[in-house]
């Protein structure tokens, strides 16, 4: 997929441990990237319902381009679907998302408005 980026959108709690460790791995195992294009975004409301994340995210960081990602082994690129959120907000989703287990390196960061 030639072109191709991918994003991770953070708290400011998850911005503080990357920069002190320089790399990032999710508590749950499971760490999300957005994929680029379509999903590069500026605003936290534009990550909310695209991406359908629960909590306010802060930071964009990355890119990582894809010679340098991480093998997508806990979700291939997919397209995010519309769902409701824990507070019962309604989001239409259509962000393209994927999920490694692996480790990764990231130093760039870029603030949300």
């Amino acid at each position: 997929m030639s072109g191709v980026v991918y994003y991770r959108y953070i708290t400011h709690a998850e911005e503080r441990s990357i920069r002190r460790n320089l790399f990032i791995r999710s508590h749950s195992g499971t760490t999300y990237f957005a994929v680029h294009p379509p999903s590069e975004y500026s605003t936290r409301n534009d990550v909310r319902e695209k991406l359908a994340v629960p909590h306010p995210k802060d930071y964009r960081c990355g890119p990582i381009t894809n010679d340098q990602a991480p093998p997508w082994d806990a979700v291939s690129p997919r397209t995010v679907s519309p769902q409701q959120l824990p507070d019962g907000t309604w989001v239409p989703g259509g962000g393209t998302e994927c999920a490694t287990r692996q480790t990764v390196t990231i130093i760039e960061f870029a603030p949300l408005v």
